[in-house]
């Protein structure tokens, strides 16, 4: 008896220490995490939020600490994305905010707290494991109805696999609600009710919520290991759009895209896969291409210098767009993407092609809005650099890094800029860091001011 209860406290006491260390690391991923201050993205949180009819609206932050979207809540509801969400569509963006939010109405991340918790503690039967498999399942059913409501089956089907594959955190599931990326042993289940009438999957969620209630008081009592599985999945077509899950047939389409090089669609499918797979020297591969062959697409721009560690992949990125830039500098869109590159790397050479940019671009042109935006976005970060967040973390902005020396230079051009347009863009990006205070960026720089949502 005196042996069995010690087997038992053990065992949870172990448990219960993985779980405490789950909330650590996420608390950390949390503090590590930078605001997104874009103007247009942040009025699509808003009516995202508002649609959802959430009670609280969360933050929505860009983390390096995760390659796929999640809602977590500590202190207050959050929403972490990835930094390759910049390359999103709009409606995937939008799709990916409805369903995130709809985790936080809901208060998935607490009911996966809680569940984590009962089964540390009762961790004898397996009935344990099966409710907070099944309350995670109905989680992200009824999530997904969420999306349904504005996105086409087949388009947010083709979201799911492009996220397909397991979620970086080790045991962010814990804690964190991360519906988009979706289990490959899930996935086909999931795409089949996506596809199946709207009613039978209200009824199907509503009577899974039901069961698990029901078990709950048992489940306290029971539990046992959980046993986990990968499925290989085979190559899907919906409604004509390519998904990827299966490793031959990805042989198969890398073959035929060698073949055809310039099937920008394919080409486009596979770049969107391969982050699924953590494989980050196919996609360096296939952006290099799109740089020395088309430099215009917004391909090109899918992995930023940040998001490769491989120096010698960035060096080769680098030294393409060198070459395009040598060939075409008289592409306003060109050296607008360029400009984009470099920030990261050498701010001062991304403002000068910015000017460049600028100077070709035709008045009114979506290239010249594009590069005001650019130009102000890359101000901004040098604005906020010598601050930090309410955490202590150093000023950064939408992912932009800046010395201080590099920082103070902008900050002084900015401070002589007499171009009305460019001064009321940064003072519109710069807006949502003043509280909903008016904002006037003129011939000074105004440097006290709140970096967070």
């Amino acid at each position: 008896m005196l042996f069995g209860a010690s087997l038992y406290l053990a065992v949870t006491a172990v448990l219960l220490g993985r779980l405490a260390l789950s909330v650590w690391r996420i608390r950390g991923i949390v503090r590590r995490s930078e605001p997104i201050l874009d103007p247009d993205f942040r009025g699509l949180v808003h009516d995202v939020w508002l649609e959802s009819l959430a009670n609280a609206k969360p933050r929505v932050r860009l983390s390096r600490d995760v390659n796929s979207p999640l809602a977590a809540e500590f202190d207050e509801p959050i929403i972490l994305l990835p930094v390759s969400w910049q390359a999103w569509s709009h409606e995937k963006l939008r799709a990916v905010l409805a369903h995130e939010m709809a985790h936080v109405r809901r208060g998935d991340p607490d009911t996966a707290l809680s569940s984590s918790i009962a089964v540390c503690l009762f961790w004898f039967h397996p009935l344990a494991y099966w409710l907070r498999r099944q309350l995670a399942t109905s989680a992200e059913e009824a999530c997904d109805e969420a999306v349904l409501d504005f996105v086409r089956p087949e388009r947010y089907a083709q979201i799911l696999i492009e996220f397909a594959g397991p979620v970086s955190l080790t045991g962010g599931h814990l804690l964190a609600m991360s519906g988009v990326a979706a289990d490959r042993s899930q996935i086909a289940k999931r795409i089949e009710r996506i596809f199946a009438p709207r009613s039978a999957s209200r009824i199907s969620v509503r009577l899974v919520q039901a069961m698990a209630v029901a078990l709950l008081c048992p489940a306290l009592y029971l539990t046992a290991a959980a046993r986990f599985q990968t499925e290989q999945a085979e190559v899907t077509t919906v409604n004509g759009r390519l998904m990827i899950t299966g490793q031959q047939q990805l042989r198969e389409l890398e073959a035929t895209l060698q073949s055809d090089p310039n099937n920008m669609k394919l080409r486009e499918d596979l770049m969107a896969y391969y982050p699924s797979q953590h494989d980050a020297e196919a996609l360096a591969k296939q952006r290099l291409w799109v740089i020395e062959h088309h430099p215009e697409s917004q391909m090109a721009m899918v992995l930023l210098p940040s998001e490769t560690s491989d120096a010698e992949q960035y060096e080769q990125m680098k030294a393409a767009w060198e070459g395009v830039l040598a060939k075409r500098p008289d592409s306003a869109t060109v050296l607008c993407h360029a400009g984009m590159f470099f920030a990261l790397d050498d701010p001062l050479r991304a403002m000068a092609l910015y000017g460049e940019a600028n100077r070709l671009s035709l008045p009114g042109s979506p290239e010249e809005k594009a590069i005001l935006r650019a130009t102000a976005l890359l101000y901004m970060a040098a604005v906020v650099e010598n601050l930090t967040d309410p955490q202590g973390i150093p000023g950064r902005v939408n992912g932009i890094y800046i010395s201080s020396a590099d920082a103070a230079k902008l900050r002084a051009d900015l401070a002589l800029s007499q171009d009305p347009a460019l001064l009321s863009e940064v003072g519109t990006v710069l807006s949502p860091l003043f509280n909903g205070n008016p904002v006037a960026v003129s011939t000074s720089v105004i440097v006290d001011f709140r970096l967070d949502q």
